[in-house]
């Protein structure tokens, strides 16, 4: 998952528009949109920082998808909430899905 993936997956989880947050961030207005698309390529560490901030996530795992303080992600809560509401076999089930994409993940981190 790149830098991109994470901005974007942030602000679906967050229900955020790229205008809006990259005035928060104190960003020009078109930041985050370049961004995402292309035009702007590089962002630099101070950048990082705001955006950051904007998107309400750590500076570390923006840039490398690993929160040092080992802070459990934002949609376990929803994860649970699902399973909550499920039967056993539902949630036998879902937990396979998940290790099944957790597998998927890992090959395609370690290039496979």
């Amino acid at each position: 998952m790149t830098i991109q993936d994470r901005v974007q997956q942030r602000l679906n989880e967050l229900g955020k528009k790229p205008k809006p947050t990259s005035i928060e961030a104190g960003l020009n207005e078109t930041f985050i949109r370049d961004y995402l698309t292309g035009r702007t390529s590089k962002i630099s560490v101070e950048n990082l920082e705001k955006l950051a901030l904007a998107l309400e996530t750590s500076f570390e795992w923006l840039r490398t998808g690993v929160d040092p303080t080992g802070a459990i992600p934002p949609q376990t809560g929803e994860v649970v909430s699902l399973m909550q509401r499920m039967n056993a076999e539902r949630r036998r089930k879902y937990l396979e899905i998940g290790r099944v994409l957790s597998d998927e993940e890992s090959d395609d981190e370690a290039g496979g």
